[in-house]
């Protein structure tokens, strides 16, 4: 690959950020009619949003209290969920991570005027309403607290892989590359969300090498000093036209890379 390549490459990379909503508010939304999935798995083993983790009426509860706490700021267009809170922006923001980061994000910052104002169960029955709103189907339990960090949120057919925009959390050795900066040995993506999910950096640096290599996006300009060590980079991930980080951060977990 030539210079003038390269370099196209890397813009076409760069160009293919785009924007994700980070937090999700409660939604609105038409009740979809449906029959109860099966009844959920037994407490401590990771479940799905598919495997019927809401109630029915939990979800009719959520709604009386999206029209009370959220509709001020986020009013319902004839009735209809708005766009940025359903479909690919709901599975780029809360894909492949537990429900319990969703749940945190309501608990501490909604509503807006007022947030971490809303009980318990005020944030369960909107986060059960915006599982329906999504076409999630109800169970017959209702979501209790307890259960959310086992309750795996993917798109039904999901491969387990994080979606583009998603902000991540990867290890690997830091690689110079003819045009900027590469992570090879990479582990796989992990969502990291500041204060919300804790990274265990310590936990990531005994982590073995992966086989993943990320382009390097954006402030990454001053990095010589850490050439060739096992570094932590967070950051948005891009998918295409090539797997890359548009990085936000980067640490040393170790000066030297190592199987």
């Amino acid at each position: 690959m030539d210079g003038h390549t390269a370099s196209s490459h890397r813009l076409t990379l760069q160009r293919a950020v785009t924007a994700t909503t980070l937090i999700v508010l409660a939604v609105g939304a038409v009740l979809v009619a449906q029959q109860p999935a099966h009844r959920a798995s037994p407490a401590g083993s990771v479940r799905s949003v598919w495997d019927g983790v809401y109630a029915e009426q939990q979800a009719e509860r959520g709604l009386l209290s999206y029209r009370r706490s959220c509709a001020r700021c986020h009013a319902l267009s004839d009735g209809a969920v708005p766009r940025r809170f359903i479909g690919d922006a709901f599975w780029t923001a809360w894909g492949e991570d537990s429900l319990a980061s969703l749940y945190t994000s309501v608990r501490n910052n909604m509503p807006a005027d007022f947030p971490g104002s809303l009980s318990e169960t005020t944030n369960l029955d909107i986060i059960a309403f915006l599982l329906q709103a999504n076409a999630i189907p109800a169970g017959f339990d209702e979501l209790t607290v307890d259960g959310l960090r086992t309750i795996r949120v993917a798109r039904r057919d999901s491969d387990g892989s994080l979606p583009a925009g998603a902000f991540v959390a990867v290890s690997g050795c830091l690689t110079k590359a003819a045009k900027g900066w590469t992570l090879t040995s990479a582990t796989t993506p992990e969502r990291f969300r500041g204060g919300d999910v804790a990274i265990d950096a310590p936990r990531l640096a005994e982590q073995p090498a992966g086989s993943a290599a990320f382009d390097l996006l954006f402030g990454v300009s001053s990095l010589d000093k850490m050439e060739g060590h096992r570094v932590l980079v967070r950051g948005l991930l891009v998918r295409a036209p090539a797997d890359g980080i548009n990085v936000t951060s980067v640490q040393s977990l170790a000066g030297l890379c190592a199987p």
